[in-house]
């Protein structure tokens, strides 16, 4: 196994050379990357994974959002869903802050902290709590939840989250 985890900290080198140096992998994307190596798919080097349509190694490599700040993994790409016909929603919060919002679940990088309200929802029938991420603390959204608990998801800032060594995708 040992040798997998060098091979797949290799190929992270080889498509993130940017942020070569800084060598944390966050868990689930090493695991990500163990099972290419383990099933020995090819991954051009420098190659830019964000492109493409296909779901393949490249997917497995780039479906990861971390935290801007530290980098956690908060959630990934097949972890996207569409709330009130949409998967990203533009909102001003009562301060006439703009928000771009994406819906997640779940992010597993997020902790909700303080009660729920209904106050000011962006989302008719839901209720949220902040969101923030579980290693920094930084905010990345909100935690909205239906009535009765029955539907969860979260609100991700886009501009909170990036790939390994890339801005947001759309």
């Amino acid at each position: 196994m040992l040798g997998r985890v060098d091979e797949a900290a290799e190929l992270y080198r080889d498509l993130y050379p940017e942020v070569a140096g800084d060598m944390f992998i966050a868990p689930m994307t090493m695991a990500q990357l163990i099972r290419i190596v383990a099933h020995k798919e090819k991954v051009p080097a420098n190659e830019d994974v964000l492109q493409g349509s296909r779901l393949d190694a490249h997917d497995l490599a780039s479906e990861a959002l971390l935290c801007i700040s530290c980098r956690e993994e908060v959630t990934g790409d097949r972890a996207r869903i569409d709330v009130a016909g949409a998967h990203r929603h533009r909102f001003f919060n009562p301060q006439r802050v703009h928000y771009a919002v994406a819906c997640f679940a779940p992010a597993h990088g997020c902790r909700a902290v303080g009660q729920q309200t209904d106050r000011f929802t962006w989302f008719a029938g839901y209720s949220w709590a902040v969101a923030l991420c579980r290693r920094c603390g930084m905010h990345l959204g909100w935690r909205f939840v239906s009535p009765g608990g029955g539907h969860r998801f979260f609100g991700l800032i886009e501009s909170r989250l990036v790939r390994m060594g890339q801005g947001w995708a759309n």
